[in-house]
């Protein structure tokens, strides 16, 4: 997300969510272009990449050593998976590993069978259904 919505913007960013935000979305040609153009604005920046890991390899690497060129304007912030080859990527950043913790994950599942209807009935036709997706996505979540 580029834009923040109370945030004052350039038209080029205004074009390029208006074109992309029902969508599609734009390369990263088309991104950095925007980003290094906004960045010329500012005297900090703070970029977010979040699930860093869900790109392939190759647009990973280009994301990051793009967005490195733009330093030391640009401040970043990057969450990902533990990947042997991210973690390459920055072995001399800092880093702060984060796991979640089952008594929150478990918390989570409840609130979320609790506020989704259909989920709420099927939970209660089913007295194991909840019992299931707690197991499942705990299971599922030690490889995070």
């Amino acid at each position: 997300q580029i834009l923040h919505p109370n945030a004052v913007h350039s038209e080029d960013v205004q074009e390029l969510y208006e074109m992309y935000s029902k969508e599609g979305r734009p390369s990263l040609d088309v991104l950095m272009k925007i980003v290094s153009m906004e960045v010329q604005r500012h005297s900090k920046v703070f970029v977010i990449v979040d699930a860093l890991d869900e790109l392939s390899e190759n647009t990973r690497g280009d994301l990051i050593r793009r967005l490195r060129s733009l330093q030391p304007t640009v401040n970043l912030l990057v969450t990902s998976r533990k990947l042997g080859s991210i973690a390459e990527e920055f072995t001399n950043q800092p880093q702060l590993e984060i796991d979640a913790k089952n008594e929150d994950i478990i918390t989570y599942i409840q609130a979320r069978v609790s506020q989704d209807a259909k989920l709420s009935r099927a939970a209660r036709r089913s007295p194991t259904l909840e019992a299931d997706i707690k197991t499942q996505i705990l299971e599922k979540s030690q490889k995070m």
